[in-house]
């Protein structure tokens, strides 16, 4: 299979970073939680509503999930996610079939709350092509992009959220949203928020690439003055001094 990398294809500028004081008040430590017992059997979603759920806006692809643990749209609407939470040696299965021209790519968005170590996955989602494992994840905690390239004609293509009999890490889930199937589209626009952030303390730089099928939502982010904040590779912002300065993505 193959990925696809492109980066610096656009910018943006943050009006604002305001960095401000007081950032030292001391964080509580949590109380230890404790694994939550297996969940009820789900009722599925409407197929419909699961279309809706998983289909860029304006997409037309068809979503089936069946059997004792299906996927099911999120409470908000926005994607669909595996249902057979903390139940030992089980799979949770959605798919759709695909007619892919000549170029065309299968691309998604995706998080897998699951347990494993490196490349090793007990519990973890696996995208299949035609029965093909393509790409696996154990654990992948921010929303990320996928994108594989399609031969042309017909596909079926498959996300199961797998376990193992053992341990349940938390979350014990697989989401996915924005699937997409047809001829790369670049990005054209990013919207970002501004950033508010203690002198001392972090925060993220939040944007969103458009349209939801954009092919790699790759960006890279650059700060000007670096003695009111800094910013890194990932999108965390530093506050070093209280002042505002200006990001650009």
């Amino acid at each position: 299979f193959r990925h696809y990398d492109v980066t610096d294809m656009f910018s943006v500028n943050i009006d604002a970073v305001e960095v401000v004081t007081g950032g030292d008040t001391p964080v509580e430590t949590p109380e230890p939680v404790e694994t939550p017992e297996p969940v009820e059997t789900p009722e599925p979603s409407p197929a419909s509503d699961l279309d809706e759920a998983l289909n860029v806006p304006g997409g037309t692809l068809h979503f089936i999930s069946e059997g004792t643990y299906p996927w099911v749209v999120d409470d908000e609407g926005l994607g669909a996610h595996s249902t057979n939470i903390n139940i030992p040696e089980s799979e949770s299965t959605v798919s759709t079939t695909v007619t892919a021209a000549a170029g065309d790519i299968v691309q998604f968005e995706y998080l897998c709350l699951g347990e494993g170590t490196g490349t090793t996955i007990w519990d973890g989602l696996f995208f299949y092509v035609d029965g093909t494992l393509v790409m696996s994840w154990n654990r992948v905690e921010n929303i990320s992009t996928f994108a594989y390239a399609l031969t042309e004609g017909e596909h079926t293509l498959a996300w199961t959220y797998s376990k193992d009999g053992s341990v349940d890490n938390a979350g014990d889930y697989a989401w996915l949203d924005n699937v997409y199937v047809g001829a790369p589209v670049q990005p054209s626009a990013v919207v970002v928020e501004d950033v508010t952030v203690p002198a001392g303390r972090r925060a993220y730089v939040q944007y969103i690439v458009l349209p939801a099928e954009a092919f790699d939502k790759s960006v890279t982010f650059e700060i000007a003055d670096t003695g009111i904040a800094t910013v890194n590779a990932n999108g965390v912002v530093t506050g070093v001094a209280e002042g505002t300065t200006t990001i650009t993505v």
